[in-house]
């Protein structure tokens, strides 16, 4: 009789720690989420102001027809940095929380990033087929897995 009482009181353990692990999993799972879609928007930030203004050049013996403007060093690195930070984090928070919370790291790249040429694409009449292209196919790579996603985990 107490081996029994003992087992079931082992068995309650036992769940409350599958709980608890499941929790912290979720919850760091949450955070990765957060950090990643906080190093998306410096992704989409620096790539938005560098398409804004172009090619541009600095140093070096050629004649530079334009100058970078002040602060494009930096733009580059918050980009870099974006890139390996929204990555990591990203497929941490795929991994931990699944495909739905992960399709939205994927959809906070593409569909911001679309967003952000079709406002260069409005702002340079030049070149504003190119990015209206852009825009377009960025934000239909964005929407579509949400909903792929959502649908895949309806059908279990």
């Amino acid at each position: 009789m107490p081996q029994s009482r003992g087992h079931g009181h082992l068995q309650a353990g036992e769940n409350n720690r599958e709980w608890g692990c499941h929790s912290l999993r979720r919850l760091i799972g949450f955070a990765c989420l957060v950090v990643a879609l906080g190093a998306l928007l410096g992704l989409d930030y620096a790539v938005y102001v560098l398409a804004s203004f172009g090619t541009c050049a600095s140093g070096g013996p050629y004649v530079i027809a334009r100058p970078c403007p002040a602060g494009t060093g930096q733009l580059i690195a918050i980009l870099l940095v974006s890139i390996f930070v929204a990555l990591g984090s990203g497929i941490a928070t795929w991994a931990l929380l699944g495909a739905r919370w992960g399709s939205l790291v994927w959809a906070g790249l593409f569909v911001p990033l679309g967003v952000g040429f079709a406002l260069v694409g409005h702002d340079n009449a030049n070149i504003a087929v190119v990015f209206y292209c852009l825009s377009a196919m960025f934000v239909i790579m964005g929407i579509v897995p949400l909903f792929t996603s959502q649908m895949s985990l309806d059908n279990r």
